[in-house]
C-alpha cells in the first residue's frame, strides 16, 4: 500500500508534464491543413505566378544583355531575384500551414525588344494588387490567418515598388545598380537604399546587389 501512493503520484506527473509538452507542440505546429485551405491555394497560386514571373524576369534580362541595354538588364535580374525570393516565402509558407507547394513544370515566354518588355513588365506589375492580390489578403485576415496575410501583403507591397522602378526606368533610363533583401524581395536603387529594409527590416549587409 505505501508504494503504491508514490507510484500513484509519479503516474498523475508523468502524465502532467506529457500534457504539457504536447500543448506546447501544438502551439508551435500550424493548424491542420483543411483548415488553412483557402490560404494555402492562394498562397501555391501565388507562388506558381512567381515562380513564372522569375522565368521571365531572367529571359528579359538575357534579351537586354544581347541589346547591351545594360541599366534594363541590371534591373530585370534584379527582379527576377525578387520574385524568387516571393515564391520562396509562398513556398515556405504553404508547408508550415500544412499544404505542398509545386512550382509549374511548362512556363512559355514571348521573345519581344528590351522596350517591348519593359512596357509589358510595367503592364503586369501595375495590376497585379488589384487583380488578385486584395481579396486574398481580405479572407486571410477574416479568417484570422495573420502569417499568411503578412506574407501577401508584403509580396503587395514589393509588387508596388517594382511597378515603381519601372515606370521610373521607363521615363528616363538609369545605368544605376540596384538592391534586393533577401528575406522579403523589396528591390530599391543602389544609391537610394535604406540601411535596413523598409518592409522587414533586414540589414543593408546582407543585401543582394547588382551593379
Amino acid at each position: 500500500m505505501k508504494l503504491r501512493v508514490p507510484f500513484l503520484l509519479l503516474s498523475v506527473a508523468v502524465g502532467g508534464v506529457l500534457l504539457w509538452i504536447l500543448g506546447s507542440v501544438r502551439r508551435d505546429t500550424p493548424p491542420h491543413a483543411p483548415y488553412w485551405s483557402r490560404q494555402i491555394e492562394a498562397l501555391g497560386r501565388l507562388g506558381s505566378y512567381k515562380h513564372a514571373a522569375a522565368a521571365e524576369y531572367a529571359h528579359y534580362a538575357e534579351a537586354a544583355e544581347a541589346e547591351h541595354a545594360t541599366g534594363a538588364a541590371k534591373l530585370f535580374h534584379a527582379l527576377a531575384h525578387s520574385e524568387q525570393i516571393h515564391e520562396t516565402n509562398c513556398a515556405e509558407a504553404v508547408r508550415r500551414l500544412g499544404g505542398r507547394y509545386a512550382p509549374p513544370v511548362r512556363i512559355v515566354v514571348f521573345r519581344r525588344t528590351t522596350g517591348d518588355n519593359l512596357a509589358r513588365a510595367l503592364e503586369k506589375e501595375r495590376g497585379n494588387y488589384d487583380r488578385y492580390r486584395t481579396g486574398a489578403i481580405d479572407s486571410a485576415l477574416s479568417a484570422g490567418n495573420r502569417y499568411a496575410a503578412r506574407i501577401m501583403i508584403r509580396i503587395a507591397a514589393g509588387d508596388m515598388r517594382q511597378a515603381e522602378l519601372l515606370e521610373r526606368f521607363i521615363a528616363r533610363p538609369d545605368e544605376g545598380g540596384y538592391t534586393v533583401c533577401p528575406d522579403c524581395g523589396n528591390v530599391c536603387t543602389a544609391r537610394h537604399c535604406d540601411h535596413y529594409c523598409p518592409l522587414c527590416q533586414a540589414h543593408e549587409e546582407r543585401y543582394f546587389r547588382y551593379d
